[in-house]
């Protein structure tokens, strides 16, 4: 499973960071940097959306993508 950017570091600096070149994130349009204002990820399912909602300027911009790979193991509900 990969969403193609540094979930973790995204979260914590309020950012896109780690954005991998050739992703789908990049593909999709995200450019790291962009201030996030929330992302929404089933990371068990890549073929479910990724939801990233940045910020562009005064507009909050929505992104949706299908994240790469496999499955992650998981439980959910």
């Amino acid at each position: 499973f990969d969403l193609g950017l540094d979930e973790r570091r995204s979260r914590d600096d309020g950012a896109i960071r780690g954005l991998r070149a050739g992703s789908a994130a990049q593909r999709a349009g995200l450019v790291e940097g962009d201030p996030m204002v929330a992302l929404e990820s089933t990371f068990l399912f890549p073929d479910k959306e990724a939801t990233v909602t940045i910020q562009r300027g005064d507009k909050e911009v929505v992104i949706r993508y299908l994240p790469a790979g496999e499955p992650r193991e998981g439980f959910a509900w």
